[in-house]
C-alpha cells in the first residue's frame, strides 16, 4: 500500500497550499494507477469525491492480477484471508477473490481519511475548485493517471 501513502502526501500538500480565489469544488477525482511484478499486476483505483469544498469519502480499489503461469497455482482462501488481515485496520474493507487473481476495496470516510493522514478533519475542507488540477498534477507526478 505505498501508493496510498503517496495519495495522502500529495492531498496533504495540495490543501496546506489551497489558494482563496474560487468556488467550493463540488467534483470526484478519478486517477489510477499500475503496478506491474514477475508475479502478478497490481491497478489501484483512487476516486476522492469532494462535497462542497470537502473530501465526503475516499474509495481505493486494488486488483491484484496473477501472471497466467501462477493463475490457478494458489490458495484462494489463503489469498482472501491474507488481504483482509492486511487491511483490517479500516472501517470498510471489501475483499473479493476473482479467477485471476484479488480486488480489495477500501471506502474511507471523512474522519478516517484524516485519521490515516495524521490530519484534522478541518485540513480537508474549503477546498475550491482551482485546486483540483493542482490536485490531480500530484498524483500525477506520484505515477497515477488522472482522468
Amino acid at each position: 500500500m505505498k501508493n496510498f501513502s503517496k495519495i495522502l502526501l500529495v492531498v496533504l500538500a495540495v490543501f496546506l497550499l489551497a489558494g482563496c480565489g474560487s468556488k467550493k469544488a463540488n467534483t470526484v477525482v478519478t486517477c489510477s494507477y499500475t503496478q506491474n511484478q514477475s508475479m502478478f499486476t497490481m491497478t489501484q483505483d483512487v476516486d476522492i469525491d469532494i462535497k462542497d469544498g470537502t473530501i465526503s469519502n475516499a474509495k481505493l480499489v486494488n486488483e491484484i492480477v496473477y501472471a497466467d503461469q501462477y493463475v490457478g497455482k494458489y490458495d484462494e482462501t489463503v489469498l482472501v484471508d491474507t488481504m483482509k488481515e492486511q487491511f483490517k485496520t479500516y472501517k470498510d474493507v471489501d475483499v473479493q477473490p476473482t479467477s485471476t487473481g484479488v480486488v480489495v476495496t477500501i471506502n474511507l470516510d471523512t474522519d478516517e481519511f484524516a485519521k490515516l493522514s495524521n490530519m484534522s478533519v478541518d485540513d480537508f475542507k474549503d477546498i475550491k475548485e482551482d485546486d483540483i488540477p493542482e490536485l490531480k498534477s500530484g498524483l500525477e507526478s506520484s505515477g497515477y493517471t488522472c482522468k
